[in-house]
């Protein structure tokens, strides 16, 4: 494995819960998918400068955080059992993937989310890149994922893997960022109501309208992946949306490869 080059700058994977999960199905992994991830990573890792992953909750987190409407903080009145059962699923997605990035030799290293972030108001505020610096300079690939944190106004809140990446990203000064979905990329419209919808491959953060489907998870889908490639773009950090479900797609974006939606100023 390659030591950490601040130099050669760390590329972040976001990888979202509905690549790795059935979402329609509570519970139920994509274990191939995530088996076929997992080698692309390997296959790819050589060339790159340090790599971070953060994963969603997919069919693990969001039914559970939906049921108690904990993204709205203490404002849902839910009992503080709730706040377990979300880690509790949360952990075990994270390990399942762990796992299946293990198996094929990669060095992954958990990260709670909640022990190096702080939210206020709803937001993330905070989050200890230092730590994941730390872990990079190991030769380790920090894995970590959206679920509640603390927040000074609200007691808790819910962090999306998106909120996380980008954080990460801008913070550590990282080359690029790539978010891994089960959509091709970013299209002109819904593509779910036009069939005839053109796929977008280079978008204009500043200039070009943006059109957005129907969101259907806690943490916001595909407009929050938008905005927040927004605030990443205008640190200078490459952003791409590609399709994680399409078989060499992601080791082909590691490798700075034309896939997916390329976003830009």
């Amino acid at each position: 494995m390659n030591e950490y080059d601040p130099g050669n700058g760390v590329v972040i994977v976001k990888i979202g819960g509905s690549v790795l999960t059935f979402k329609e199905k509570f519970f139920e992994p994509r274990t191939e998918i995530i088996a076929q991830l997992a080698q692309e990573i390997k296959n790819a890792l050589p060339r790159l400068g340090g790599l971070i992953l953060v994963h969603g909750g997919g069919s693990f987190g969001h039914p559970v955080a939906a049921h108690y409407l904990l993204q709205k903080g203490y404002a849902s009145n839910a009992p503080a059992i709730a706040l377990t059962e979300v880690e509790d699923a949360m952990r075990k997605l994270n390990g399942i993937v762990e796992e299946g990035l293990a198996r094929v030799g990669l060095p992954v290293f958990t990260v709670q989310t909640s022990a190096v972030a702080r939210a206020r108001q709803g937001k993330l505020a905070e989050i200890n890149t230092s730590f994941f610096s730390e872990l990079l300079s190991l030769s380790l690939i920090p894995i970590t994922y959206g679920s509640l944190i603390f927040d000074e106004t609200l007691g808790y809140t819910i962090v999306s893997g998106d909120d996380i990446s980008v954080k990460l990203a801008v913070g550590l000064g990282a080359k690029s960022l790539i978010f891994v979905s089960d959509v091709d990329g970013l299209y002109d419209r819904d593509p779910k109501i036009h069939p005839d919808a053109k796929l977008l491959r280079k978008v204009s953060l500043t200039r070009d309208h943006v059109i957005f489907g129907e969101v259907k998870d806690v943490t916001g889908g595909i407009r929050n992946k938008v905005e927040n490639a927004g605030l990443a773009v205008s640190s200078g950090v490459a952003v791409r949306l590609i399709n994680g479900l399409r078989r060499g797609n992601l080791y082909a974006a590691l490798n700075g490869e034309d896939v997916g939606t390329e976003f830009i100023e």
